[in-house]
C-alpha cells in the first residue's frame, strides 16, 4: 500500500511492541499452512478461522487510543507502517468517513484487515492477470461486505486479492499482509466506471505503486 502518488497517506510510526508478538505468531501460522492457503477459497475455512481468532484475540484490549485516533484537520486516509519485512508488512490504515481507500492489490500474499474501530464497506476483486502501469486491465467484482469493530476482510493469494475500501464512518483497521517472498511490484486499480453487481467487470487503469 505504498506509492509516490499517496506520499500523503503515509505517517510512520515506531511498531507497537504489545502488537508484535500476535503478528509476528500470526506470520508463523500462515506460513506453515501456506499450501492449505494457497487452495483455500472459502475465506472463514477452519484453517484459517482459528489463527485470524488468535490473532485478533492477541491485539484485543491492546491497542493504544492515540494509534486509532484522528487529528482535527487530517481528512485524507492515513497509513501507519511497522512492519516491511520479506514476508510480512503491517500497519494501521486510518480513513475519515466519507473518504475511499482506493483499489488495490496484494500479489502473492494472504492479507487480513481486522476493523479496530468504526465500520467500513470492502469490495473485492479477482486480480487481474499481467498487469501493466498506465494500462486498462478488467477487474472482476467479488460483492461487498460491510465491516465492523472486530470483524474483519481477507484477500487470499489466489482469490479476492484487490480490495477497495470505503469507510461509513471514522475508522481504524490493522492491516497484516503475509507472503512467502517480498511480492516485484504493487498495483492501484481506478474503475473507469461504476462498480455493480458481483461477478460483473469494470475497466480500470492500473498503476504501479512508488511510479510517479
Amino acid at each position: 500500500m505504498r506509492s509516490s502518488a499517496h506520499a500523503r497517506l503515509t505517517c510512520r510510526t515506531e511498531p507497537a511492541p504489545e502488537l508484535l508478538d500476535p503478528i509476528m505468531r500470526f506470520r508463523s501460522v500462515v506460513l506453515g499452512i501456506w499450501p492449505t492457503v494457497l487452495s483455500t477459497r472459502n475465506p472463514r475455512e477452519p484453517a484459517l478461522d482459528g489463527p485470524i481468532t488468535e490473532l485478533r484475540e492477541g491485539i484485543n484490549g491492546s491497542v493504544p487510543d492515540a494509534l486509532i485516533g484522528f487529528q482535527d484537520n487530517v481528512r485524507e486516509p492515513r497509513w501507519q507502517p511497522w512492519l516491511n519485512e520479506r514476508t510480512v508488512r503491517a500497519g494501521i490504515l486510518k480513513m475519515r468517513a466519507g473518504t475511499r481507500y482506493p483499489a488495490h492489490d496484494h500479489p502473492g500474499s494472504l492479507a487480513v484487515s481486522l476493523v479496530l474501530a468504526g465500520r467500513v464497506i470492502v469490495t473485492g476483486f479477482e486480480s487481474p492477470k499481467s498487469p501493466a502501469s498506465g494500462r486498462v486491465v478488467h477487474l472482476l467484482s467479488l460483492g461487498r461486505r460491510l465491516l465492523r469493530t472486530g470483524e474483519f476482510a481477507m484477500a487470499l493469494p489466489e482469490y479476492g486479492n484487490v480490495q477497495e475500501l470505503s469507510a461509513l464512518t471514522d475508522v481504524a483497521l490493522l492491516d497484516v499482509a503475509i507472503s512467502r517472498f517480498r511480492p516485484p511490484a504493487h498495483y492501484w486499480y481506478f474503475p473507469l466506471g461504476p462498480i455493480a453487481d458481483r461477478f460483473s467487470e469494470v475497466p480500470a487503469i492500473a498503476l504501479m505503486q512508488g511510479s510517479p
